[in-house]
């Protein structure tokens, strides 16, 4: 059976639809394909109007002609290593300075797996699956964000990481704050993707509400026997597009937060929710001066477009980027975009320039 990876998509693989296939080792041969590609407008074009009119055969010819997404991507190793006395995966690739990846809630190292292989052309890349999520161990945790944070910095003490540039996309943004708060002096750069931040959390979120309470902690436990077409409806919420969501996004979602152990720290830590952001309130001004890319899908419905500048107004050197007709997940929705933009933010440093704003 061919083992090839159809990095003509460009959804997939992010690279230039006429750059050539690396050879891939086929029982000890090397073998090489090549493909016909559509222009991304076409491509585009296509796609939005097969959403419009025709979605249930929007979703089958996504599923027919995309590849599916891997739980580890092909130049990907996967790694373990003891972070507090528990074991924690996580995604390793590429060589070069570090830059580590922190996924939302609900996420793992799965989520970047349309960017580790451009990303790590470039850097040595760490995605880990946070401890309770994904195939990292669960365990009692104390849920509040500076928790989180030193969890993290622990990952990183666990690999000599001394100091890294971050990546983290929405809670995972939040606890790169956080973290960095804590200990300037380990992060270079900050990349946050829509993350939640003090500008978007004034009023309590529902989900808050909801599982603070008896009721909602028992409707949380039915989350572990809903179908993954329940799980699908959610994760798509978070696309502009749904179609675009690659074959095996819901089920590789679904099987980790359907592991034991995953969806009561999700309840501890919406108890605490609006505890969390006053104590990142507190913070916010020790990374005013730590480089910063903001980037945000414009059709993001889980943290408005709109609360981007109260956020970059805490950062005196802040580039603001904004991924037209994406949702809260730009870097599965578009990677090839959003991978752009990341990589132009690190490599090209000079244009990195207080208020600087672009559109992809």
């Amino acid at each position: 059976m061919w083992n090839y990876v159809l990095s003509h998509n460009r959804r997939i693989s992010g690279f230039c639809p006429n750059k050539p296939i690396r050879p891939i080792k086929v029982d000890g041969q090397e073998k090489r394909e090549s493909f016909y590609t559509l222009p991304l407008e076409a491509t585009e074009a296509i796609s939005t109007h097969l959403d419009s009119h025709f979605p249930v055969l929007g979703c089958i010819l996504n599923s027919i002609m995309t590849s599916k997404r891997l739980l580890v991507p092909l130049g990907t190793e996967e790694r373990w290593t003891a972070v507090d006395g528990h074991r924690m995966r996580y995604l390793f690739a590429g060589s070069g300075p570090p830059l580590l990846l922190i996924h939302g809630l609900m996420g793992f190292s799965f989520s970047w797996s349309e960017n580790l292989a451009v990303l790590s052309e470039h850097f040595t890349v760490y995605a880990p699956d946070l401890l309770n999520t994904g195939y990292s161990e669960r365990c009692e945790l104390d849920p509040t964000l500076y928790s989180t944070a030193s969890q993290i910095l622990s990952f990183m003490d666990s690999l000599s990481l001394h100091s890294t540039d971050i990546l983290g996309s929405s809670y995972g943004g939040t606890a790169a704050m956080m973290l960095a708060a804590i200990a300037p002096h380990q992060v270079n750069r900050l990349i946050l993707v829509s993350p939640a931040h003090c500008g978007s959390e004034g009023t309590a979120r529902w989900q808050s509400q909801l599982f603070s309470t008896t009721l909602g902690g028992y409707i949380a436990k039915l989350l572990y026997l809903a179908p993954a077409a329940v799980h699908g409806y959610f994760i798509k919420r978070m696309y502009a597009v749904p179609s675009r969501a690659l074959p095996g996004t819901v089920q590789q979602y679904a099987a980790a937060i359907r592991i034991r152990g995953t969806i009561k720290p999700l309840v501890n830590l919406m108890c605490c929710w609006r505890k969390n952001f006053d104590s990142l309130a507190a913070v916010m001004p020790q990374i005013k001066g730590i480089p910063a890319l903001l980037v945000w899908g414009d059709k993001d419905e889980v943290v408005p477009i709109s609360t981007m500048p109260a956020l970059a107004a805490n950062f005196s050197n802040v580039i603001t980027t904004v991924i037209p007709n994406t949702g809260h997940l730009p870097y599965e929705e578009l990677p090839a975009e959003f991978n752009r933009a990341v990589l132009q933010f690190l490599l090209a440093p000079a244009l990195q320039s207080s208020g600087q704003s672009t559109s992809h």
